[in-house]
């Protein structure tokens, strides 16, 4: 199953380029496996990734192609949750760019300190990160 999907593929990039396919095949290949390669997922995708293979490990290869069809979002999720997170992050920085401004890289913060009962007690400088 796993040999006639690798000649589909290749079939379709001899079809679009002709006799020199191999490289956009392998250009696209690669930006597949960078897709999965994702630093921030690695670890939930490895988790996702083992939890299929375990499945599939007594599969027979007559039901590889149904498999993979109702497996894939169950590693497709780990992306789908990573950019969830990524958007909300960036969601969070435009609030807090709005309120408070964008600093420079290597700038000093200073976030007032103010009491509970509302009194002001100064300013506290935060450490420099770099860019916010």
């Amino acid at each position: 199953m796993l040999d006639k999907a690798n000649k589909t593929v290749d079939q379709e990039f001899k079809a679009k380029f002709g006799a020199q396919f191999i490289a956009p095949r392998e250009q696209y290949m690669t930006a597949v496996y960078n897709h999965f390669a994702l630093p921030p997922t690695m670890n939930d995708f490895c988790d996702a990734t083992l939890a299929v293979a375990r499945d599939a490990a007594t599969l027979p290869p007559a039901e590889l192609e149904a498999f993979a069809v109702r497996s894939l979002p169950n590693i497709e999720i780990v992306f789908d949750a990573f950019y969830r997170r990524y958007d909300q992050y960036r969601t969070d920085l435009a609030i807090w760019r709005a309120q408070y401004g964008n600093a420079e890289p290597g700038t000093r913060l200073v976030i007032p300190v103010v009491a509970s009962e509302g009194t002001n007690l100064g300013a506290s400088p935060a450490p420099a990160t770099g860019a916010l």
